[in-house]
């Protein structure tokens, strides 16, 4: 019709410069809130693990931050791997001593590894001994301070008679331990993250069996 026509026509019809510039200043605006309607849609109707691995990822990278920045104040580590060695550490005040040693006397053999802050301790031993016909092996996780001592996991093998395996169920037994010497600063996993740091590269033995029993209890 005339009328549709004219008013095609009259659209058609150039804007005035300042006029063009709104219009298009308001089309940038509407995709500015529609772009963010999508990405609030999009993050509530992500799965609920996804969420939950970029929070992991997003804590895991703060606990790998606060593990670099520990210092290493004193250490001795034995080339041949026998006898004794310690690494000190400091972190957000707090100064952390791991110990561990391989000792073998008269058909004995004892190895540990142990982290120590402020008089509390978490050890992992394992001693092995053996004669004619017979052969002994137990391993244990302690947790000692001055109000605690737990054993969460004991183990003994007997080749020639009952061997036993004993472990609790995890439920925090570490960070319990050393919440009180730890301090608001850090935690059981920075610590223990932040050794994993200072031992990479080195032969340490029982650092990796630790480390998975200090994680599990942690």
């Amino acid at each position: 019709s005339r009328l549709a026509l004219a008013l095609a026509m009259g659209l058609q019809r150039p804007l005035p410069r300042a006029a063009r510039h709104l219009r298009a200043r308001r089309w940038l605006f509407a995709g500015a809130l529609i772009l963010a309607a999508l990405e609030s849609h999009a993050d509530f109707c992500q799965p609920q693990a996804a969420r939950r691995s970029s929070q992991l990822w997003r804590r895991g990278s703060c606990v790998a931050c606060r593990a670099q920045a520990a210092e290493v104040v004193d250490s001795y580590i034995s080339e041949t791997g026998s006898g004794n060695s310690f690494l000190v550490l400091e972190m957000s005040g707090v100064r952390a001593n791991a110990t561990w040693g391989h000792v073998e006397e008269r058909g004995d053999i004892d190895d540990h590894f142990q982290i120590t802050v402020l008089g509390a301790y978490a050890r992992y031993s394992v001693h092995s001994s053996s004669g004619a016909g017979w052969s002994l092996s137990s391993r244990r996780f302690d947790l000692r301070s001055s109000t605690t001592t737990l054993t969460p996991m004991h183990s003994v093998s007997n080749a020639n008679g009952l061997s036993t395996h004993n472990e609790a169920a995890p439920r925090g037994q570490v960070g319990e331990l050393f919440r009180d010497h730890f301090g608001s600063a850090i935690t059981a996993q920075d610590l223990v993250e932040a050794f994993a740091g200072s031992l990479k590269g080195k032969d340490v033995e029982l650092w990796e069996d630790f480390r998975a029993l200090w994680e599990k209890f942690a």
